[in-house]
């Protein structure tokens, strides 16, 4: 039995050593680290189905050109992040071809993602309209459009030529087409016919092919020029009666075009749809290519959509009408669609910026939604991290997590729909909780919420989500119960609103318009970034009246940074030596920050950049710093005494990051000496009882610096904490470049900047090794938000960062001081540590038989 016992002992330390390897490995190379990639809000799409390519090409308004696998869930086989948003896309089995406001064009391989060429026109002061590709020989021709007052510019020219001469030089428009009025909008039919909108007086027809070629054709026909087709024709959306689209959903018709030679062939009238997106809400049917490279045809009907009810939409295609089973209020836009044999596809843009793709067959006249992608996600305006409390929304393995490992991203988007992202299985199973823009827009009784901002995202240990969102000068609470997706309470609208929590709001009259009488007196203040100033209120004990207290102009704000939260704040060393070039060592306590504000102006007249400390107690300007030749963006963060800042120094041209240091102006200690006397150490363990208030305090000192930052253009701040204060904090920097870098504050603040080889000299830059590259190989496209959580293990945090790729990992600050070098044997230590469990096992085993049989005797 005893036998048995200690090789199970021995079996389970094995299995125990295996297990910290894999995980310590694991933790050097990032495997923990997930990205969910997005492509954002759909603009032009082309259904590419033959052979060689089953896959749908997107642009996005996020500058993303990508390929989307068509029978594999939308997934995403290549992707390119070009920056500015494509105006144009036109693909085929073959090549991809985009466009920008700019004119500069690329082309890609559709099916590799590879640049094939890249090229540029010359657009002068004209607006690019719409670009086509003829890829038929070769690498093809691209046909370009663009306008200016009423003239047309048009060009077609071959990507046949050597990709060096199309990088050198510009091309030139050299086709002009004067028109009777001021243009609106152009589009190309393919290399077919060009489409001109004339402001509120027709819709005129160029002739590309034929004996007409270039001969404009005037008609009296009236509408919003919508999409084209390859073959020349297009449609037109209208009201009887009127020359333009109205927000109604009632009388829209859809006017089809044909023209052969610039002459009009045939007219027809369809019922259309809602004008939620009259450009892009509707498309023309492609026929599929008949062999590998060829062109498309239309089938002359139009795929438009229109909302039933809130839990279904109809689907027009081809003279049929299909019900589609999708919750909403508006009716999905359609951005593309293609029928092959007896079956349309169709891409579409939900109103929550979701996409859809539906498969239709002709046949039996019914439809699905094949795949959905929740692009949504990737215009995040909240992020939290949480582990809920509630049961029902956790799992068993998330139930027995002790150290808080397993927790979710809950995601709000900009268009009002709240996600949970597990982050076990590397964020795969995303869900949809809820979607508040129609809780919104029956609270507000408006038809569209569009430039709603969602101000806040506080969730509670009972699973409660409660969203602050703000529709111009008013602003609405909302309450959501996270494990049904169910709207429990709503609270406002109020308009001027002064929010304190979600718990507290006040209205334009300072008046407790959401909350109850507190039983100590509280203190809010509001930031007016237009007019530049700040103001304090007090509410006192019991009433239900503000009082205004306090009155500051800045100037023009361009950044307001206020502690995150009392983790950020916390610290366990109340104590550091001030930085001065003095002998004596001065110590003094870090001043105490959960009550400031930092705000930072920018002059209109010149490049000075000033950042305040304000007192949001008092209103006092607690101290201040200016810099010459310096400029917004500015990214700001206040952790414990210190305050952190990023901006562009126009003078050097480079980045830099200011550090401002808080400290109270009484001195603990003054000593040349290198050791404390016994009466110092027995007082430093009381140094923390100190009771701080912003109304007897006095004004702190405050230690600058400037120091240089390699890292470039920043596009979101953050920072680690830990609940108990212990671990020490990073500074979380998500660089433009889709980087994401933890610097310990200490290596920020005066004396961290020293040389690790030569310890006298000190470095004027902030240290970017590439060790502390928390987002190792990934690259997180246009990083918005960057949050970070303790986990319940000390040494260890969470940390999301959100934008176009939602981004996770958990990072520790004590790694890089608890790194060893690669060539260390770790299964060596860990070997010699099991045998040690074994051994004290086996002796405490003999240990036992010694002592029973002595008792024995």
């Amino acid at each position: 039995m005893q036998t048995k016992l200690l090789l199970a002992s021995i079996v389970v330390v094995a299995v125990t050593i295996a297990a910290v390897n894999g995980i310590l490995h694991e933790d050097e190379i990032g495997k923990r680290d997930w990205r969910l990639a997005g492509v954002g809000r759909l603009e032009q799409a082309a259904i590419i189905n033959t052979p060689t390519a089953k896959q749908t090409m997107v642009s996005t308004k996020k500058g993303v050109v990508a390929a989307l696998a068509t029978l594999d869930k939308g997934t995403i086989r290549w992707r390119h992040v070009l920056g500015e948003p494509q105006v144009c896309l036109s693909a085929n089995a073959k090549s991809t071809l985009v466009m920008d406001k700019r004119g500069v064009g690329h082309v890609f391989h559709t099916v590799t993602g590879s640049l094939v060429t890249a090229f540029s026109v010359n657009l002068e002061s004209r607006t690019l309209a719409d670009c086509f590709l003829d890829s038929a020989r070769g690498k093809g021709h691209a046909h370009v459009v663009a306008f200016s007052g009423s003239t047309v510019v048009y060009e077609a020219f071959s990507l046949n030529d050597d990709a060096s001469d199309l990088e050198a030089r510009p091309v030139e428009l050299t086709n002009i087409i004067e028109t009777s009025s001021a243009v609106t909008a152009v589009k190309l039919a393919g290399d077919v016919n060009i489409w001109i909108e004339r402001n509120g007086t027709g819709v005129d027809v160029v002739a590309l092919q034929g004996d007409k070629k270039k001969q404009l054709t005037k008609t009296d026909t009236m509408g919003y020029l919508g999409q084209t087709s390859p073959t020349g024709d297009a449609f037109l959306s209208f009201y009887k009666g009127e020359t333009g689209p109205k927000n109604s959903e009632a009388g829209r018709l859809v006017r089809i075009m044909s023209a052969e030679n610039g002459v009009i062939k045939s007219k027809d009238e369809k019922k259309g749809t809602s004008c939620q997106a009259c450009r892009t809400g509707l498309s023309v049917l492609e026929t599929a290519a008949t062999k590998e490279g060829a062109g498309t045809s239309t089938t002359g009907d139009v795929v438009l959509t229109i909302r039933e009810s809130e839990e279904n939409f109809f689907l027009h295609v081809a003279s049929k009408r299909f019900t589609v089973a999708y919750r909403g209020h508006f009716p999905p836009a359609v951005i593309a669609a293609r029928q092959t044999d007896k079956k349309a596809e169709v891409l579409l843009r939900t109103d929550n910026n979701h996409i859809l793709f539906v498969t239709a067959s002709l046949d039996d006249e019914a439809a699905t939604v094949a795949w959905e992608r929740f692009e949504g996600i990737t215009a995040p305006a909240q992020v939290k991290i949480v582990r809920l409390g509630d049961k029902s929304l956790v799992s068993a393995e998330e139930e027995a997590d002790h150290f808080g490992f397993n927790v979710d991203a809950i995601v709000l988007s900009t268009y009002g729909t709240l996600y949970r992202v597990p982050v076990a299985n590397n964020g795969s199973h995303v869900q949809v909780i809820a979607d508040v823009s129609a809780t919104l827009r029956k609270v507000l009784d408006t038809t569209h919420t569009c430039g709603t901002q969602y101000k806040e995202l506080v969730i509670s240990d009972d699973g409660i989500a409660t969203i602050v969102a703000q529709y111009g000068a008013e602003t609405v609470l909302i309450n959501v119960e996270l494990s049904t997706g169910i709207v429990t309470s709503t609270s406002g609208p109020v308009v001027g609103a002064t929010l304190q929590s979600p718990n507290l709001l006040l209205d334009a009259d300072f008046k407790l318009a959401v909350g109850t009488p507190s039983v100590v007196a509280q203190y809010f203040y509001k930031v007016d970034q237009k007019a530049g100033k700040l103001s304090g209120l007090k509410l006192p004990a019991g009433a239900s009246t503000a009082i205004p207290t306090w009155e500051v102009s800045l100037g023009s704000i361009v950044s307001v940074a206020a502690p995150k939260d009392k983790l950020t704040v916390l610290t366990t060393e109340y104590l550091r030596v001030f930085p001065n070039t003095s002998k004596i060592n001065e110590v003094r306590r870090k001043y105490p920050t959960q009550n400031i504000v930092a705000v930072a102006t920018q002059s209109a007249e010149d490049d000075v950049l000033t950042v305040f400390i304000v007192d949001t107690i008092t209103g006092n300007i607690l101290a201040s710093v200016q810099h010459q030749e310096a400029r917004a963006p500015v990214h700001m963060i206040i952790v414990e005494h210190v305050v952190v800042y990023h901006f562009l120094n126009t003078d050097r041209m480079r980045y830099a990051l200011g550090v401002l240091e808080l400290f109270e102006r009484e001195e603990v200690i003054v000593s040349d000496a290198t050791t404390a006397s016994p009466a110092q150490a027995v007082a430093s363990f009381f140094v923390s009882q100190k009771t701080f208030s912003s109304l007897t305090a006095r004004p702190p000192v405050v230690a600058s610096m400037v120091l240089a930052f390699p890292g470039g253009a920043l596009s979101a701040v953050g920072v680690t904490t830990s609940y108990l204060g212990i671990n020490r904090k990073q500074l979380l920097f998500a660089l433009a470049n889709g980087h994401v870098h933890a610097v310990d504050l200490r290596a920020v603040c005066f004396g961290g900047q020293v040389n690790p080889q030569k310890p006298e000299e000190v470095f004027q830059h902030v240290m970017l090794p590439s060790i502390n590259i928390v987002s190792h190989i990934m690259e997180v496209a246009q990083p918005r938000l960057i949050v970070s959580t303790p986990t319940e293990l000390e040494s260890s945090a969470h940390v999301v960062v959100a934008g176009l790729d939602l981004f996770y990992t958990r990072v520790s600050a004590g790694k890089a001081y608890d790194m060893v070098n690669e060539d260390f044997n770790h299964t060596g230590l860990m070997l010699v540590c099991g045998v040690m469990g074994v051994l004290s096992i086996v002796t405490r085993y003999f240990a036992g038989r010694k002592a029973l049989k002595n008792n024995w005797a």
